[in-house]
């Protein structure tokens, strides 16, 4: 079976550009094998906020209506996630964007590896039961 990934936006933003990492290019050969990428709402909204153009925004939001998206009750993912923002905290581990948390809350919840090219999930590792390629 396959390793089940969820990209985060820095991933997606670096595939976009063309800025070759591990992270991006394992996003692109699972683009071209058609094996599964998922997406959560967090991930979709930066992205798509970051676009220049609106020919752009439509063309990536086509890309992203294709994809299989996390199933998510939100309120709770909401919650999970600033729970794990205020233990960081408290631990001394400050997370530039608290986005990141309800990311990693995604890919806890749903047993995914997370795929990123941001420190912060690996700041988030230290203390929660993340999985990441990086």
């Amino acid at each position: 079976m396959n390793e089940l990934y969820l990209f985060d936006s820095s991933v997606w933003i670096n595939h976009f550009k063309q800025n070759k990492t591990a992270a991006s290019d394992l996003l692109s050969t699972n683009l071209k094998e058609n094996k599964s990428v998922l997406l959560c709402t967090v991930t979709v909204q930066e992205v798509l906020q970051g676009c220049k153009t609106l020919s752009i925004l439509v063309v990536i939001e086509g890309l992203f209506e294709d994809l299989k998206k996390v199933p998510c009750q939100h309120y709770h993912a909401h919650q999970e996630a600033a729970k794990m923002y205020f233990t960081l905290r408290k631990k001394g581990i400050t997370i530039r964007k608290p986005n990141d948390c309800l990311i990693a809350f995604y890919a806890m919840e749903n047993k995914l590896t997370l795929v990123h090219d941001d420190v912060d999930f690996e700041r988030i590792k230290e203390v929660f039961p993340l999985k990441t390629f990086h």
